[in-house]
């Protein structure tokens, strides 16, 4: 129509340039539709920071609907499950799970008795006090007591490191089994970024986080535990106000750990967003560079970035709330076990009154630290929810049938049939391959052609395994297959024709299936597949298909100009 420089044809305002003026026409008119479905999203997100459980259900059911490829990453809600708890205890190993608690509850054994015994040697009469056998007694006592004491508190930090160890290897080498065992259809629907961030930060909260504060809570309720029997022998009127306190303290950490538990939920969730797209800015970032479109993924990734913070923020301010109501309540209960021992001081020794002030010193912090301790435990093992959830995928068939094992020279006929096969990507999904009947005979070769999701690279992973049929099946029987993705499809024509050729001379006793991107790659092969919307419509040779003008195959070498080549 036209042929010339650059310029010239510009010059010449017909058609080149009619062309350039209507591509930057509809460039501007996606950029603006970009920009209105970006600033729809924007809105979008901050609605979902609003009513975030309302959405997650209005998303799931559209994304079903709709049959979107990628699904909306799953968040519990609620309080933690104790099935949680007691998968995590069992990935550390109940034993040793046993043996940590009678550890820890022997060392304040120890302590309770060290704090009596020193009452005790407080209250003796100066005469004994004076014996130097008494004295050497009495320092021999503590002194086993506090080794005691030391020991079981060493023995108690090793079986901890065990358990972190058990835990740590179990559940990574569960989730990596259960994801490498994983059918394709959960690669093709779960974005990489949010594989990384199990593998990353949730694995890093089990290692890291879930151990120091599921020791330090074992280390409050033990010494809680301790700190009550000694002050109820010491001054029994504290009772009565223990127990409406402790109420309060419940009421206190049951609504800090509902909130803090979703929010940090909430918080892994919107991570994954974060990893992905700098995942994916990494693999494209020529391209971005390119079309100069830098401003655009920064601005993108911060947007993710503040959403995340979005949850991040408030679980901070709980926190503080939980804090300042607990250090209050702790000032309470100080307050009244100072009175009670004021009360009781002509009853009781000067010793016991010392040791009840200030065994209720450190229940008021040890409290404060147990709900804050119970309610940080709580919120990190969503965690262990999160990767317990990738520890039940869905599994592909086991990668080998030790009840049978096919001849150690099969394949040698080179012969394949597919018989009534379907198979599709996942369940709410179309079929991408609907029953396929044919067969290929040994050393054939066949061109596999069709328009843009007709099949071709559905029938190339069935025949690896790589998608399970949901109907038929497919028998390979005979030589090696080598099934051959199209080789030419970015490469000039003359390294076009050495690859062509090196294929009809190093593979002409092979039988081979061809999937082809440029038709004069097959245009050799002895028949023609032509697929359409996941069924064979032609099956051929090249002759006889480009001699019949109402094929489809006929049209498509007409519109690659390669007709007169035959």
């Amino acid at each position: 129509i036209e042929s010339g420089t650059y310029s010239d044809l510009i010059k010449e305002n017909n058609h080149f340039s009619n062309f350039l003026s209507n591509a930057f026409v509809n460039d501007e008119a996606v950029n603006k539709t970009e920009g209105n479905e970006t600033e729809k999203r924007i809105d979008n997100i901050k609605k979902s920071a609003l009513n975030v459980e309302d959405n997650e259900e209005n998303i799931l059911h559209e994304t079903e609907k709709s049959g979107k490829l990628i699904e909306i990453e799953k968040i519990e809600n609620g309080h933690l499950k104790f099935k949680t708890l007691l998968e995590y205890n069992k990935s550390t190993s109940l034993l040793l799970t046993f043996l940590f608690l009678i550890g820890y509850g022997i060392m304040n054994v120890f302590n309770a008795l060290s704090s009596f015994w020193l009452t005790d040697w407080t209250n003796a009469n100066i005469s004994e006090s004076g014996d130097r056998k008494t004295k050497t007694f009495r320092i021999l006592t503590y002194g086993l007591l506090g080794t005691g004491h030391l020991l079981f508190s060493f023995i108690s930090e090793l079986i901890g490191v065990k358990m972190i160890m058990n835990s740590s290897r179990s559940l990574h080498q569960n989730m990596l089994k259960s994801i490498m065992h994983s059918t394709m259809q959960f690669f093709e629907s779960t974005p990489i970024g949010r594989i990384l961030n199990r593998f990353s930060k949730d694995l890093n909260s089990i290692e890291v986080i879930i151990p120091i504060f599921f020791k330090d809570f074992i280390f409050c309720l033990f010494d809680l535990i301790t700190a009550s029997v000694v002050i109820s022998i010491s001054t029994p009127l504290f009772l009565t106000v223990l127990a409406p306190i402790a109420i309060v303290y419940f009421f206190i950490q049951r609504y800090y750990v509902s909130s803090s538990s979703k929010l940090k939920r909430l918080d892994s969730a919107s991570k994954s967003p974060i990893f992905s797209h700098f995942g994916e800015t990494l693999n494209g970032i020529s391209t971005i560079k390119a079309y100069k479109a830098q401003h655009r993924f920064i601005n993108a990734i911060e947007k993710k970035i503040d959403y995340n913070n979005s949850f991040f923020y408030p679980s901070i301010v709980s926190n503080r709330w939980s804090a300042i109501g607990l250090e209050v309540l702790g000032n309470v209960m100080t307050l009244f076990a100072c009175i009670f021992a004021v009360i009781a001081k002509g009853n009781i020794s000067p010793g016991i009154i010392g040791m009840s002030i200030t065994f209720a010193l450190n229940i008021s912090g040890v409290m404060s630290f147990a709900v804050k301790s119970a309610a940080d435990l709580e919120s990190n093992l969503t965690s262990v929810e999160r990767i317990k959830e990738y520890c039940i995928t869905p599994q592909e068939s086991e990668w080998e049938n030790t009840n049978y094992k096919p001849d150690p020279e099969w394949p040698q006929i080179g012969e394949i049939k597919f018989k009534d096969y379907s198979v599709r990507y996942r369940e709410d999904l179309d079929f991408a391959l609907r029953n396929l009947n044919f067969d290929i005979k040994p050393a054939e070769k066949i061109g596999i052609v069709g328009r843009t999701g007709a099949g071709k690279s559905s029938l190339s992973l069935c025949l690896f395994r790589l998608l399970e049929s949901k109907e038929g099946e497919i028998i390979i029987d005979g030589m090696n297959i080598k099934r051959m993705d199209e080789a030419t499809a970015a490469i000039d024509h003359n390294t076009d024709e050495i690859v062509q050729e090196t294929i009809r001379s190093s593979f002409a006793q092979c039988t081979m299936l061809t999937i082809a991107h440029r038709l004069n790659t097959i245009l050799d092969s002895d028949r023609i597949m032509v697929l359409d919307k996941g069924r064979i419509v032609e099956l051929d040779t090249p002759k006889k298909l480009l001699v019949n003008k109402n094929s489809i195959f006929y049209s498509m070498a007409l519109m690659a100009g390669i007709v007169n080549q035959f």
